[in-house]
């Protein structure tokens, strides 16, 4: 249930870690578990069949593909496995059941669940990805910049879902380079500088500040 920040300037290997820990990337080094399981070894397949789940911050080129219906992007990682396929067949009518449960649970706005998905905006694309991933069984859940390009309102709701995620139990890493969201979101804050993780802090009264004096490199008191 805790709301974990990673603060820092873009490019200071915030997506290596999120891709490293999702098991797109190969790890060097160190360890990672799930509810005290190494899954360091495990594809992304497996990781996700635990718990773990990746929103990238490029919802278009690589969360989801635009051309494909929203029906079938809200089941990318899930395609050729049942109860959606069976024996080599699709099963249109279950697609279709299940796109249309999360549609209304989530609220994205489309004309039709087989409209392309790269029509919709950027905010339904969002809430896509978020129906996707926290369906079946999500135990921890990796945010890149979640709210990243989005309007007022749709940030809003997506900062409102992650604190309903939260306090469903599942956790949380909340990548973001927007400071004002961590301080409004997380319950501890690390920070990352130069590829590597270079303290954290809780989110209290100084946490602005020794935020700050870690993305600068000093040391905190």
């Amino acid at each position: 249930g805790e709301i974990l920040g990673i603060a820092g300037i873009d490019g200071n290997g915030q997506k290596q870690l999120a891709e490293a820990l999702a098991g797109q990337r190969p790890a060097t080094g160190g360890e990672i578990l799930l509810d005290g399981r190494p899954i360091g070894h495990l594809d992304v397949g497996a990781r996700r069949q635990m718990g773990l789940r990746y929103l990238t911050d490029d919802r278009l080129a690589e969360g989801t593909v635009g051309s494909f219906p929203v029906s079938l992007n809200l089941l990318l990682k899930e395609i050729g496995g049942p109860p959606f396929w069976a024996r080599g067949f699709v099963r249109s009518a279950e697609i279709s059941r299940h796109a249309t449960r999360l549609v209304s649970a989530f609220d994205v706005r489309t004309p039709s669940i087989e409209t392309p998905v790269g029509r919709l905006s950027g905010g339904n694309i969002q809430k896509v990805l978020l129906a996707r991933e926290l369906s079946g069984g999500a135990k921890a859940v990796i945010f890149n910049k979640p709210t990243y390009g989005l309007d007022l309102a749709n940030i809003a709701a997506s900062r409102r879902r992650i604190r309903e995620i939260a306090a469903s139990g599942i956790a949380v890493v909340l990548i973001s380079t927007d400071l004002e969201e961590l301080i409004e979101l997380a319950d501890r804050i690390a920070v990352m500088s130069r590829g590597r993780l270079t303290g954290t802090v809780e989110n209290d009264a100084a946490a602005r500040r020794r935020v700050g004096e870690l993305m600068v490199g000093t040391t905190l008191s």
